[in-house]
């Protein structure tokens, strides 16, 4: 939301209030504040923070917010090799259990709530982190802002 302060001079000029102007929304802000004072958050701890919030103009807001939105996309058969061999070995689980548990929670949220999101991308990186032309675009993409300040121009 806009900072009103009518008898500023600079008013139009102000970037305080360009800033806010381009921020905008109710929530924006306070994603914005939250994620300041409380640093990388999952998403659920970020719902909980800001209540009041649903989920679909969380993920929106966090969506608007973001710069560039990229989904790093890796085969399903790759994703439960992980798991179980995480699971298994890491954390001592059966593999009946690893197995049980995404067959009836990790899958059906995964696509449920993961693989809609590939819609929204910027870029979707086939193959995880072994894509090496897609991560020298990221990397380049990066450079860039740091280098210039800014994000690329739209085209």
């Amino acid at each position: 939301m806009p900072m009103e302060h009518e008898n500023c001079p600079c008013m139009e000029t102000c970037p305080l209030n360009r800033a806010m102007a381009l921020i905008g929304g109710k929530w924006k802000m306070q994603i914005l504040c939250s994620l300041y004072n409380n640093g990388p958050t999952r998403y659920n701890q970020l719902k909980k923070a800001l209540d009041g919030v649903s989920n679909t103009v969380l993920a929106n807001a966090l969506r608007e917010l973001m710069d560039i939105k990229l989904f790093v996309d890796t085969d399903a058969d790759v994703r439960i090799l992980r798991r179980i061999m995480r699971d298994v070995k890491k954390r001592g689980r059966s593999l009946d259990s690893v197995v049980q548990q995404y067959l009836t929670t990790v899958k059906p949220m995964h696509e449920q709530f993961v693989e809609p999101s590939k819609r929204y991308a910027d870029l979707i990186v086939p193959e995880g982190g072994k894509n090496s032309v897609a991560l020298m675009m990221i990397i380049q993409r990066i450079a860039y802002h740091i280098e210039h300040g800014d994000v690329v121009a739209e085209q």
